[in-house]
């Protein structure tokens, strides 16, 4: 079965969401996922269909656990007190 077919069968349809890059604004469309998870390959897999790149799903997985790392410590980082 084909990746669009795939995607067809286990999506709940789209949302908008716009992202800014040193080349400009790229508007994408992102599925929505109706089992609620992506694996580390299909977000490798997509990323080489969206964006001509290709990482391994072993660099999406550290990708994702260090950006996971940073939103938790910004999460609970120390808030100044307001005046």
């Amino acid at each position: 079965m084909g990746l669009l077919a795939r995607a067809r069968r286990s999506k709940g349809g789209h949302y908008a969401r716009k992202l800014e890059t040193a080349l400009g604004e790229v508007k994408l469309r992102i599925p929505r996922d109706r089992k609620g998870k992506v694996s580390d390959r299909r977000v490798a897999e997509l990323v080489g269909l969206w964006f001509g790149y290709r990482y391994s799903h072993e660099t999406i997985r550290n990708l994702t656990k260090r950006v996971q790392e940073e939103v938790e410590a910004f999460r609970h980082r120390p808030l100044p007190r307001r005046p």
